[in-house]
């Protein structure tokens, strides 16, 4: 903040809050600077803004709970599948895990692939538990996390790279640890148009 000050990037002092407005080069800042020994301005100034910043977390930790909430109550409303699993956030993917009693450690990405073949063995297992000769059923549960027009989401070109590789996972698709987002984006299309009429 100091050197941000003095290149006049702020207006105000780091240090009292003194507003300078603008100014010919670094040369007023470091007077003030030199200056600015009011012990007793100072430590109101930092309590503003240690009180400012409180209140900044707080309301980053209330949106972020509230996403998180938002995240969870989509994903439910999808049916809670394998395929919308990416909308978790790395948290909740943890929890997922823990449900499971699987590992929970690694990225968001091997969370959500751990999560898809842990679900689809047990639905296999349940289908075969439950039904005599499901064998086809199985198979076609375990093939139910293929991409299609309705489970990826519609903004799939403008989503970051760890974006797409949570989508790619959620739908059974593996791609290189250092893949690009071109080459997650080509994976993901192959799979897609696999199934799909053209």
């Amino acid at each position: 903040e100091v050197a941000a000050f003095k290149q006049g990037l702020l207006d105000a002092c780091p240090q009292c809050g003194c507003e300078m407005g603008k100014r010919d080069g670094a040369e007023e800042a470091e007077e003030h600077l030199r200056g600015c020994k009011d012990q007793k301005k100072i430590n109101a100034f930092q309590r503003r803004k240690a009180v400012e910043a409180g209140k900044k977390q707080a309301k980053a930790e209330r949106e972020g709970k509230q996403e998180q909430l938002t995240n969870l109550k989509t994903w439910e409303f999808l049916g809670a599948s394998n395929e919308s699993l990416w909308i978790l956030s790395l948290e909740q993917l943890r929890k997922q895990c823990a449900q499971y009693k699987l590992d929970d450690s690694g990225e968001k990405e091997a969370l959500i692939a751990r999560l898809v073949r842990h679900r689809n063995n047990l639905d296999a297992s349940h289908l075969l538990t439950d039904q005599a000769g499901g064998g086809e059923g199985a198979r076609k549960k375990q093939t139910a996390s293929m991409p299609t027009r309705h489970s990826l989401p519609s903004n799939l070109e403008t989503m970051s790279l760890p974006q797409l590789k949570a989508v790619a996972a959620s739908h059974g698709i593996e791609v290189p640890a250092g893949a690009s987002k071109q080459a997650v984006l080509s994976a993901i299309d192959k799979e897609r148009f696999r199934d799909e009429p053209q």
